[in-house]
């Protein structure tokens, strides 16, 4: 379950993200009556107390896997992140109450000139690394400079960067030969690193940063064990609002039934993802709290169109039609998921409907593979991530209804981290993978990062080209017009099928107030939320 997908673009070291999102497949849904307040166990109310005067208590969380390093630039998935947005800030945030703006964080201001080439960010003065080493421009842009280095996987994020100059102190000016209009809303994910752990060779960088954290964040790290259990304790020079809660202990437990079986127990306080009919289950549970929150997340499936049968487009939209959304919806994700028809999920900038939809027809899939000329049932493999809620259930919906259709697919449950392995791959062993998605930036994420054609090792001209101008256009009227016609072409070409968009939920004691999963899947606010006394 990560947070993103990895794959390789056409730019100096290859990106291996992952299909992510995963965080928590649950949820109430974007558009089909998800909440973005505190519901479930108790009143479902917000509480009527304040936040403590000083941090206060242990928050005790449980994450769906183990984090494997602490280096902003290698952490990727839905349970490393949130690690890492502890101990670490980045230029800018999003706020629980205002999730769709970008707000100050390390930067007090920022903006671009007219066709994104040049960003310049004002950077907030007074601010200490948790060594004690100064935050300004310089530290900044050492932290940029990490970024790019050939392992990270966030290079997708900063561009081909072409200049980064520090006019003064509080001024960091990132510029670009081409126009790279992503950097704001990229710049939560981008860490800033203390400069102490940024000396020696890349390799010394790396190996220091995998067990080793000092950044701005809310908390300080006290220990990160080789199980991936982190523990961290409110920094008391935190440059702004909070932390309410003096110490965090995070869990790795990958296995669902057992994180919730631990906040049931009362050893956990918070369970970061929860599937739809886990959070229905908790609903009759006064000492427990479901929060949830609509979200940049979608289901698609990632179909190998370089391998037989995949590889004839008929092929490919006769599966679209084999497929009932709207069942699956129902059935397995009991409503709390909204059938969208468009790769992007509503609500992200450049999001449109495409003229080209698929419904539920058995009769016209099997037309349609008559046609292309393969025999039938067509055989597919499926991968289904078993560490994401509701994934293998998913997936075995889909492949039942498929048969109506002329298709006989297997589904292949597999952990996310070998799933990826074979997604990432010229020549899958797997036809097919079904993803969660995560659209971190609020924005056409995995079309413009060319995630979605990557992993299809999809080579349709137009929608390649689209996506090349995608990256390359200024935000405005010209560039939504480039992604709306991205969507139709990919709808029609389909190296990603679009399932239905999917909102994100979390389960904790009763106690824990102010918490709402973050929209983008990934980044929790850790600053907000606080304990109330028993």
């Amino acid at each position: 379950m990560r947070i993103l997908r990895g794959s390789a673009l056409p730019r100096a070291g290859r990106v291996v993200i992952v299909a992510i999102t995963a965080l928590t497949l649950a949820l109430g849904v974007v558009a089909c009556g998800g909440s973005d307040t505190p519901s479930g166990g108790g009143s479902g109310e917000t509480a009527a107390s304040a936040p403590p005067a000083r941090p206060t208590g242990t928050l005790r969380v449980g994450l769906p896997g183990q984090p494997q390093s602490l280096d902003p630039t290698k952490i990727i998935t839905h349970y490393d992140l949130p690690v890492v947005t502890a101990l670490y800030d980045g230029l800018l945030t999003r706020t629980q109450d205002n999730f769709d703006e970008l707000s100050p964080a390390l930067a007090t201001s920022w903006e671009s000139n007219t066709d994104a080439t040049e960003w310049t960010f004002e950077l907030r003065r007074g601010v200490t690394f948790s060594d004690g080493s100064e935050f300004n421009a310089a530290a900044a842009k050492k932290s940029f400079e990490y970024y790019q280095n050939d392992e990270s996987l966030w290079g997708f994020a900063i561009g081909e960067i072409a200049d980064i100059a520090t006019p003064d102190d509080s001024t960091l000016v990132v510029s670009y030969d081409a126009p790279f209009p992503d950097l704001a809303s990229y710049a939560p994910f981008i860490k800033m690193i203390s400069p102490q752990l940024l000396t020696g060779s890349t390799d010394a960088i790396r190996k220091r940063l995998a067990t080793q954290a000092a950044g701005t964040g809310p908390y300080v790290l006290d220990s990160f064990a080789p199980t991936g259990r982190v523990t961290a304790t409110a920094n008391a020079d935190y440059w702004g609002d909070g932390p309410h809660i003096e110490r965090l202990e995070l869990e790795p437990i990958p296995e669902e039934s057992a994180r919730n079986s631990a906040l049931q127990a009362g050893d956990l306080d918070l369970v970061l993802g929860v599937s739809p009919r886990q959070a229905q289950g908790f609903a009759g549970d006064p000492r427990l709290t479901v929060s949830r929150t609509p979200s940049w997340k979608t289901y698609t499936l990632s179909l190998g169109t370089q391998t037989a049968p995949l590889d004839d487009v008929r092929v490919r939209q006769a599966l679209a039609w084999a497929v009932d959304r709207e069942a699956i919806a129902d059935s397995v994700l009991l409503g709390d998921a909204e059938v969208t028809g468009s790769i992007m999920p509503p609500d992200t900038y450049g999001y449109s409907t495409p003229q080209t939809q698929y419904t539920y027809d058995p009769a016209k899939a099997k037309a349609l593979l008559a046609e292309a000329g393969v025999d039938q049932p067509v055989k597919l493999s499926l991968v289904a991530y078993n560490t994401v809620a509701d994934g293998v259930a998913v997936a075995q919906a889909l492949a039942e209804q498929a048969k109506a259709g002329g298709f006989d697919i297997k589904v292949v449950p597999l952990p996310e981290t070998s799933a990826v392995t074979d997604l990432d791959k010229a020549q899958r062993k797997y036809d097919i993978h079904l993803i969660p998605n995560g659209w971190i930036n609020g924005g056409p994420f995995h079309l413009a990062a060319g995630f979605v054609t990557a992993h299809a090792n999809y080579r349709g001209r137009r929608l390649l080209d689209l996506i090349e101008q995608m990256r390359t256009t200024a935000n405005g009227p010209e560039r939504e017009e480039i992604i709306a016609a991205a969507q139709e072409e990919e709808a029609k070409e389909l190296p990603e099928l679009s399932l239905f968009a999917i909102a994100t939920a979390d389960a904790s004691t009763s106690a824990l107030k102010n918490h709402l999963p973050p929209k983008d899947g990934f980044l929790p606010n850790w600053t907000e939320q606080y304990l109330a006394a028993e």
